[in-house]
């Protein structure tokens, strides 16, 4: 199943680049972050539950991933090592084990 998703979502992110400038993803993904703002401050306020939270992360994910194609880091060494940058900087800010 997760093969045949990850096959998908690489299928509608090729179809999503070919139709759509990169203005519009730029506003697709600028709105998909907000609307997953909004669902988590709705969350912690008790007006949304944890689906419409789940639902948003979804969106943005799909739309970080349609930028990263669009922009050429899904296979970019930069683009990990900055991950792993930052991942090194927050580890030193999590208490020890």
């Amino acid at each position: 199943m997760k093969q045949e998703l990850h096959a998908r979502v690489k299928d509608q992110t090729r179809r999503a680049l070919e139709q759509a400038p990169p203005s519009f993803q730029a506003d697709m993904l600028t709105e998909e972050c907000a609307e997953l703002i909004l669902a988590l401050r709705h969350l912690s306020r008790g007006k949304v539950g944890l689906r419409a939270v789940i639902e948003e992360l979804a969106d943005v994910e799909i739309m970080i991933n349609t930028y990263k194609e669009m922009l050429g880091l899904n296979d970019s060494i930069e683009y990990e090592n900055i991950i792993v940058q930052k991942l090194d900087k927050w580890d030193n800010q999590l208490d020890p084990e």
